[in-house]
């Protein structure tokens, strides 16, 4: 009967310090998981905003291009406001349009066509940040059940993910 209950009681202390060993193998690979997270937000982020910085440089040119190319007796307001604008359909609309030099018509539509890719690969990393916020959630609701005291760190670093470039 001694030796039941000794046998028992090393077993249960066994489970007992190979529980604590797994718990401490699996805090590094959560923490792992949450770097990974943090450094693709990041990267998604600096991505979404390159995309953001070139759409407005390209209309930033095509602007600089339409300014040169308006006649000089044109609306104030008009200019301006066909200045302001970065979209081609919209551009095509002024009355004015139609007047102006095919080479401007063709830098018009071409920074249409360059927009339109840009606005696509925008949606993609978007969707793709989405996708990295609820693998977020998810690991968030892990460290919550299983490593509550990690969790108020890791959500502060998550809340405050944003591109350091520039």
């Amino acid at each position: 009967m001694y030796f039941q209950k000794r046998a028992l009681w090393i077993a249960a202390l066994a489970a007992l310090l190979a529980g604590g060993y797994a718990c401490q193998q699996q805090e590094p690979a959560v923490e792992a998981e949450a770097e990974a997270l943090i450094e693709e937000a990041q990267r998604l982020h600096c991505r979404l905003q390159a995309l953001h910085e070139e759409s407005v440089a390209l209309w930033d040119t095509v602007s600089a291009r339409l300014s040169e190319a308006l006649p000089a007796g044109m609306p104030p307001d008009e200019r301006r406001n066909m200045l302001a604008v970065r979209n081609t359909g919209l551009i095509q609309m002024f009355e004015v349009y139609p007047t102006l030099d095919t080479a401007v018509h063709r830098i018009v539509e071409n920074a249409g066509s360059t927009d339109a890719g840009l606005a696509a690969q925008m949606r993609a990393a978007k969707d793709s940040l989405d996708a990295n916020e609820a693998r977020v959630r998810s690991l968030l609701a892990r460290l919550e059940a299983g490593y509550p005291a990690l969790l108020p760190e890791w959500k502060a670093r998550f809340d405050t993910v944003k591109c350091t470039n520039g």
